[in-house]
């Protein structure tokens, strides 16, 4: 299972979106049947967008971190702004937002298993998706010890 974790306006949608569209997985939604139903989906190719925290209950509640494959997609505070600003967001909630996600992912990269940094030269959702499914294909090795 793909889990991809990152701050608002990182691209996770987007990521998803292709992985969905152009490589076959399947979506997952509701965080409490994720968790209810994970033994059933278990390397399947399915692809879901969890916050830090819960990637941490799933991690606990499922006890093998095997089974899953968390990406932390890294976007440059200034670009993740801009992006949010781009798309129409209210200026008062991307700034609420942003702080509150400052806090959440402070050390998400010494938890998530690859980190992908979604820069202007590799920000192409489609470009992302494939180093994701290189990533899970077993093309590169997980970042995280453990």
């Amino acid at each position: 299972m793909v889990i991809l974790v990152g701050e608002c306006g990182s691209g996770k949608s987007s990521i998803e979106r292709v992985l969905i569209e152009k490589f076959g997985y399947e979506k997952m939604t509701d965080t409490d049947h994720i968790f209810a139903r994970f033994h059933e989906a278990g390397r399947k190719k399915k692809v879901c967008t969890l916050t830090p925290e819960e990637v941490r209950k799933l991690r606990v509640r499922t006890g093998s971190q095997n089974s899953i494959d968390v990406f932390y997609i890294k976007v440059s505070r200034r670009d993740r702004l801009m992006r949010m600003f781009q798309r129409g967001d209210d200026i008062d909630e991307v700034f609420s937002r942003d702080k509150t996600d400052m806090e959440r992912y402070r050390d998400i990269e010494k938890e998530a298993d690859f980190v992908l940094p979604n820069r202007k030269n590799f920000s192409d959702p489609e470009n992302m998706a494939y180093w994701i499914t290189e990533c899970v294909n077993g093309n590169f090795y997980k970042s995280r010890n453990g």
